[in-house]
């Protein structure tokens, strides 16, 4: 390992103690075929040891090659193995010459300030009220559940459940697809990154379909719609 990626070991110990529990923290050496986990701090938050597999936003991330275009990405959503919502921001470690060598990554979980939210609300509120927004809030609040709601208890395909969330989409736009502007498409598009669309196998090949556009044109539109955040 050369100084660089040593000295975001420290660097990242230092960041965690500084800013608490709540913030996962971890450094991905880039370089080579295989891609690793060299250094992870309050792992348990996302569930992760530095022996698994690379989480699919970074694997997004990568294969987008979003790093030729910047130098780190902020505030976006992603989401653990069970499912809790995270707010991911990376930081793309580069050569002299440009080359990406590591990825510093910051996942904030919220759940304990969501906890104190609700406290708060009960305050104000019946129970019976706060149980029912909340418990309708929870229902699409991830990918997986998100996707047990739309599919109502039925048992779909992969490709049926993408069919379903970008169904819903278009539905809220209340504007046939063969109509839809530019802008019209980016918001659909943002729309369900929001979601972890874009985590799905297969999403944007299926969206670009629906869309009638090309694939680059959905990843442009990813982009776009991120940068809008």
């Amino acid at each position: 390992m050369n100084s660089k990626l040593e000295n975001y070991i420290g660097f990242m110990s230092f960041i965690s103690k500084a800013i608490g529990p709540d913030y996962e923290l971890y450094l991905l050496d880039t370089r080579g075929v295989k891609y690793k986990k060299i250094s992870l701090e309050y792992g348990e938050i996302s569930d992760k040891n530095l022996g698994d597999d690379l989480p699919p936003a970074i694997k997004s991330t990568l294969a987008m090659k979003e790093y030729e275009h910047t130098d780190y990405i902020v505030n976006r959503t992603t989401y653990s193995k069970t499912g809790k919502a995270l707010r991911t921001s990376m930081y793309f470690i580069k050569s002299d010459k440009g080359d990406l060598e590591g990825i510093m990554c910051i996942n904030f979980d919220d759940s304990r300030y969501e906890e104190l939210g609700k406290q708060i609300m009960y305050l104000c509120h019946p129970d019976e009220y706060i149980e029912e927004r909340i418990s309708s809030v929870q229902e699409i609040d991830n990918v997986e559940e998100g996707l047990e709601y739309i599919n109502q208890g039925e048992k779909l395909t992969m490709e049926d459940s993408i069919m379903s969330m970008i169904d819903v989409e278009i539905k809220a736009a209340l504007i046939p697809v063969e109509r839809l502007t530019p802008d019209e498409k980016v918001q659909i598009v943002k729309n369900l990154d929001s979601k972890g669309f874009f985590m799905l196998k297969g999403a944007v090949s299926i969206l670009s379909n629906v869309l009638d556009m090309s694939q680059a044109s959905v990843y442009r539109y990813i982009n776009m719609a991120r940068d809008e955040r």
